[in-house]
């Protein structure tokens, strides 16, 4: 059973003071326009709230009663009305070419114009009062206040969480997916496509009757016992003995943290392992004191060492074969493999924009000694279990989505820790970097205490339930409008946030299909798609499928079909988009099959395009300059070192001091 009202008040409680501490709210008290208002209005807030709970009113009766008479329409030239919304902008002085000396204005007009400004006043004060009492109605809502409780399957079971706990290469999963394959059935659920097929193939080595299930396969659901899936998959429903969530430290993870925040409470199975970073500890400890269930946390060690380079990687001559060189971004990945090349040497590359297969052949290649080095972003961080002896930072810095930054402690242990892999690779891992102050940093970071986290960090997403409840009472169907006040309304623990990549999808589709009601499944249908307005051909195709479902809907035509072509003349960076439309095709296919008929022929263009990248990757058509040594060049002051091929003598931060 879950914990009583009174107990759920008293866990929030106890968040206060960190709520305090970050500036955020618990309470609608607490909202700045409410302490604004006189008492009378507070009291009159309060009878809205009353009465919205109640289900008695409508936005629009109450409107008329709180004043007391039904409100003047607004005037064509009111700015604070916004036609169609349910919410008024804030009031904005309307200026416009006038005499340059100003005429008289009698009294008469002057008493006129008080008075129209104190009706656009109060309709203004109404109109926020009535919008903070559907947000305190909302927060009351079950499924804003008792989110846990939404999960019906799971709170019907007595649920263990057994917590591994742990560094990287310490056999958190290992052990975990052993107790899945004993299992009389099972589901692992991991963050990447990659990691749900690795899991896959090791539970049918053990003939294990595995599934697959992500965004884009379906593999023997059928007959399967257990299943393996990305957690974008995980079924609520489903009763299942074991559960495997893996990566579990991203539950505070701003884009997907909801999704294990999800799983961590829905998932319907007796028992649940958890295996991850120790710095979620204390959330999972506060997630089972929500759900009522039982947890254990079991510290695990890692199997091999992990020491520091003594000193500076000497940028005279190349590194021993089998180190892993890391950069933040595609563009430094591809630079670096150019440059090491240049050398003679043979080159593998891992990062986010290529599909799981290609990830794996590269990935195939260096382990099994084809290719002397492997070079990738943080993406090698997660799913990848390769014989690499020493990862070789070549930045400390990183662009995470709003600026540039230095690394965190949690991405230096995650990244750190791919080294000296226990079971692959036979010697101590080392980490190591081309310059002295950043080696110094990356000690720190790794020996660095674990920040404190706690419910408050864990990131919380919008259910369709919640959408249709919060459309409902503004009366206003835009997605874009519900996923602003889901963000305005928040949650009294978890925290909330929606990205502008969400809010971008979302008004594009309400362009599309509009915002009638009877559109909004389709429209949130669409908007969980995991489409990329970053990537401007991947986004138009995204929006041109949108449009021609949207036809279907209409009955003008009966189905999508998959525009896309082998082209054997492809750039790089053209193949890369296009395995990106077919990825969007395919996750459309697996859900809507009747309309997205083209399946086959997207898998085998999926396919043509995986060998392309690895073709591009492995021969580049281009003569490549040979170097003798590493061809690198470090910053004529601080000394950091530039990136390659780098036309400036100087770095960012000593360049924008001096300017």
């Amino acid at each position: 059973m879950s914990l009583s009202l009174k107990e759920r008040y008293e866990l929030t409680a106890r968040l206060i003071p960190l709520y305090d501490k970050m500036g955020r709210s618990l309470t609608v008290g607490a909202v700045s326009f409410r302490d604004s208002l006189s008492l009378d209005e507070q009291a009159v807030l309060k009878k809205i709230i009353k009465k919205l709970q109640a289900g008695t009113h409508t936005p629009a009766t109450l409107m008329a009663e709180y004043s007391g008479k039904p409100l003047p329409p607004p005037s064509p030239n009111d700015a604070n009305t916004k036609k169609g919304k349910g919410t008024f902008a804030p009031l904005t002085p309307v200026s416009g070419k006038g005499p340059k000396q100003a005429k008289p204005i009698s009294p008469k007009k002057e008493e006129a114009r008080q008075e129209k400004h104190k009706q656009k006043q109060a309709r203004r004060r109404q109109q926020n009062a009535l919008e903070l009492a559907l947000i305190a109605a909302l927060r009351e809502n079950r499924e804003f206040s008792d989110y846990a409780n939404v999960f019906l399957a799971a709170r019907a079971k007595k649920r263990r969480m057994v917590a591994y706990l742990g560094p990287t290469n310490s056999g958190k999963t290992h052990a975990a997916m052993e107790a899945l394959s004993k299992a009389k059935n099972g589901t692992y659920l991991g963050p990447l496509r990659l990691m749900a097929l690795e899991n896959f193939d090791r539970l049918r080595e053990k003939s294990v009757a595995a599934g697959l299930l992500t965004g884009e396969e379906r593999i023997d659901l059928d007959q399967a016992t257990h299943v393996c899936q990305t957690i974008e998959t995980a079924d609520f429903t489903a009763n299942y003995d074991i559960a495997v969530i893996d990566e579990i430290q991203l539950l505070t993870d701003k884009d997907r943290g909801g999704y294990w925040l999800n799983a961590v409470i829905g998932i319907a199975a007796d028992v649940i392992y958890l295996c991850g970073a120790p710095i979620v500890e204390n959330i999972l400890r506060d997630l089972a004191a929500l759900t009522g269930d039982e947890i254990e946390v079991i510290y695990t060690e890692r199997k091999t060492p992990l020491v520091f380079a003594e000193q500076r990687e000497d940028p005279r001559k190349l590194p021993e074969p089998g180190t892993a060189f890391i950069a933040f971004s595609r563009k430094n990945v591809l630079l670096w493999k150019d440059m090491l090349e240049g050398t003679g040497a043979k080159v593998s590359v891992v990062y986010g924009a290529l599909s799981p297969e290609v990830r794996k052949e590269q990935s195939r290649r260096f382990r099994e000694g084809e290719t002397d080095y492997l070079v990738a972003t943080d993406a090698v961080g997660m799913g990848l279990n390769l014989p690499i002896q020493k990862v070789l930072f070549t930045d400390v810095e990183k662009f995470d989505g709003e600026g540039f930054r230095r690394l965190k402690p949690q991405e230096v242990k995650q990244i750190g820790g791919r080294a000296g892999r226990y079971g692959i690779a036979v010697e101590a891992g080392v980490i190591s970097s081309y310059v002295a102050q950043d080696l110094n940093f990356l000690k720190q970071c790794y020996h660095a205490a674990e920040p404190e986290v706690s419910l408050t960090d864990v990131h919380m997403k919008p259910t369709p339930a919640h959408i249709r409840k919060i459309c409902e009472s503004f009366d206003d169907n835009h997605l874009e409008f519900a996923l602003r006040k889901f963000q305005k309304i928040g949650h009294e623990i978890f925290s909330v946030d929606i990205s502008e990549e969400e809010l971008i999808v979302a008004e594009k589709l309400d362009r599309i299909f509009g915002a009638e009601l009877s559109s909004l499944s389709t429209r949130w249908f669409f908007s969980i798609a995991p489409a990329d307005p970053k990537n401007e051909a991947a986004f138009d195709f995204f929006l041109d499928l949108a449009i021609r479902y949207k036809k279907c809907m209409l009955k003008e035509r009966n189905t999508v079909e998959l525009t896309l072509y082998a082209d054997e003349r492809a750039s790089l960076e053209y193949a890369e988009t296009q395995r990106k439309c077919l990825t969007l095709y395919l996750w459309f296919a697996n859900k809507k099959p009747e309309i997205f008929e083209d399946k086959d022929k997207a898998q085998e263009l999926a396919a043509y395009y995986d060998q392309l990248i690895n073709d591009l990757l492995a021969h580049s058509g281009k003569k490549k300059k040979k170097y003798q040594g590493l061809p690198l060049s470090f910053c004529k002051y601080c000394k950091a070192m530039m990136q390659p091929f780098s036309a400036f003598d100087t770095c960012r931060d000593c360049y924008q001091q001096r300017r």
